[in-house]
């Protein structure tokens, strides 16, 4: 069905490869002073983080689409619609990540890649209503 983020629409699908590996429900534990154990719990709501990953067999994008992705990535504060497969999120590029939020690799060997090089990794984003 297709993947927009920001208006820009990507050549190929990626994975959503975190799509199932977080709770809605978020529970941290201490210990207080008398060895009383603090349970406290909280819900995520919609606020989760969205992992979008390209590989060799799958999810390929432009040299051109990943410079428009890290232009909007530079945005600080900056929210953007989220198109995948059919469903809307408001999500932020999650450039706390280590290296950044795009995360990009010739899919081959390339020495001088250009707008029409094909293009493998991943784009961190945190949904965020």
């Amino acid at each position: 069905m297709g993947c927009t983020i920001g208006g820009i629409v990507l050549d190929h699908t990626p994975l959503w490869v975190d799509m199932n590996r977080y709770h809605d429900s978020i529970t941290e534990t201490a210990i207080a002073i008398d060895g009383t154990e603090i349970v406290l719990t909280h819900t995520r709501g919609r606020h989760f983080p969205i992992t979008l990953e390209s590989i060799r067999e799958t999810g390929w994008l432009k040299g051109s689409t990943v410079d428009a992705l890290r232009t909007l990535s530079k945005v600080v504060g900056a929210y953007y619609t989220l198109i995948l497969n059919g469903m809307y999120y408001t999500v932020r590029f999650c450039n706390e990540e280590l290296g950044g939020a795009i995360q990009m690799e010739t899919l081959t060997i390339h020495s001088n890649p250009d707008d029409n090089t094909w293009w493998i990794g991943t784009i961190y984003l945190m949904c965020v209503g």
